[in-house]
């Protein structure tokens, strides 16, 4: 039995001037875990 309550696969995030926040990123959230996506500003 599964335990995942999120999962993404290949998700891809642009902003409007053409600068990628998120490149073909895949990852699976269970139960219990915390998770956080950081990178430059």
């Amino acid at each position: 039995m599964s335990h995942h309550i999120v999962e993404f696969k290949n998700v891809s995030f642009r902003y409007p001037d053409g600068t990628d926040a998120l490149r073909d990123i895949s990852f699976r959230i269970t139960h219990g875990e915390s998770v956080g996506i950081i990178g430059a500003n």
